[in-house]
């Protein structure tokens, strides 16, 4: 499914592709996984599509050791050691938009990553857009827990998560029209999910 949306990526000449965590199953780790993901993330790079990605509970120890391995100047992996990073992407012609994203330190996270936001640290001359792998809405779960309020309240233009044992986005706030002339993809386990 990696492949094919790498190929609907290139295809469609998007501007930018956001994993969402969980990119790389603990059952398989990096020896099966660093192929197929290099290959990608190359092919991405080669197309001059950047790649931004944060870890989730099943990859948070692969995920960062594959993005070490993989030469890919075009992959950003935001949030290493559940510290939130930033990264600008500005393709060519175009306005920047910065992302914003937080990955699992270990496969269990009590503590709703949204309390340590680093709203002093975000551009105020680009859209935000939120990358998070979380339970929503489910309060002592050990999956990073946080509510649909507590994102509303940080300072996004738009938010895109998933969480265990399901692949969604959540609603973004109105204010996400403002980047609406970007193309965005999720990777899922079920393959990208196209524009409507």
């Amino acid at each position: 499914m990696w492949a094919d949306t790498v190929s609907y990526a290139v295809e469609q000449a998007v501007d930018v592709v956001a994993l969402t965590g969980d990119v790389v199953d603990d059952q398989n780790k990096r020896y099966e996984a660093l192929g197929p993901l290099q290959r990608g993330l190359r092919r991405l790079e080669e197309a001059g599509i950047p790649a931004v990605a944060v870890a989730g509970n099943h990859d948070f120890d692969a995920l960062p050791r594959l993005a070490e391995m993989v030469e890919a100047e075009h992959f950003h992996l935001l949030g290493r050691c559940g510290e939130w990073s930033t990264v600008t992407v500005a393709p060519e012609g175009r306005s920047p938009v910065q992302f914003v994203g937080w990955s699992f330190r270990e496969a269990h996270e009590q503590d709703a990553p949204v309390e340590s936001f680093p709203d002093g640290r975000l551009r105020d001359d680009a859209p935000t857009v939120g990358l998070l792998h979380t339970d929503l809405n489910a309060p002592g779960s050990v999956y990073a827990p946080v509510s649909l309020g507590a994102l509303r309240q940080c300072p996004v233009s738009a938010w895109l998560r998933t969480g265990p044992a399901q692949r969604s986005s959540c609603p973004a706030p109105p204010s996400a029209t403002s980047i609406s002339r970007w193309t965005w993809t999720q990777s899922t386990t079920r393959g990208p999910s196209r524009p409507r």
